[in-house]
């Protein structure tokens, strides 16, 4: 656990003293990418921060992505959701929808629990169905309570009521 904190400061460090110079850009993101797939929470959260520094790519989003599919921890699922929503509105926002959905359906129990308490600024005309299909695969949990409640009220919403 020190060593993930200390690891952790390091990183916020490095962040903190070259979010802004550009020569640093390449050692930057590969930084960036590599602690996500850490697998430690400390050290990926201050990923998610150089993340929120470094322009929208592809490649970032597979990095997330890969490094928080299976995380079970629900306070970095959370912390996760502003950096994904930078891509909604993008030809990668499907990549998002996929992700969140999977994780909802199959991924460690409180993670989908948080997403499914939060899923609901990713609710678009284009997710609805993906979100639907996540919902028809679930049992009765309180991840499934939670995103169907957050259907409806998406679709309560889009109907004017």
């Amino acid at each position: 656990i020190a060593l993930s904190k200390e690891l952790k400061q390091q990183l916020f460090l490095f962040r903190v003293k070259f979010a802004k110079d550009p020569s640093a850009g390449p050692e930057f993101l590969k930084l960036a990418r590599a602690s996500i797939t850490s697998g430690d929470g400390f050290i990926q959260e201050e990923a998610l921060r150089l993340f929120a520094e470094l322009p929208i790519s592809q490649d970032n989003l597979a990095a997330i992505t890969d490094g928080l599919q299976n995380s079970p921890d629900p306070t970095l699922m959370k912390l996760a959701l502003p950096e994904l929503q930078r891509y909604l509105g993008t030809p990668m926002e499907a990549q998002v929808h996929d992700f969140l959905s999977a994780v909802m359906r199959s991924g460690p129990h409180f993670s989908a629990q948080t997403l499914s308490e939060n899923i609901q600024p990713f609710l678009t005309p284009q997710s609805l169905a993906v979100y639907q299909q996540a919902l028809a695969g679930m049992g009765a949990t309180k991840t499934a309570g939670n995103l169907n409640a957050a259907l409806r009220e998406y679709q309560r919403q889009q109907t004017g009521a």
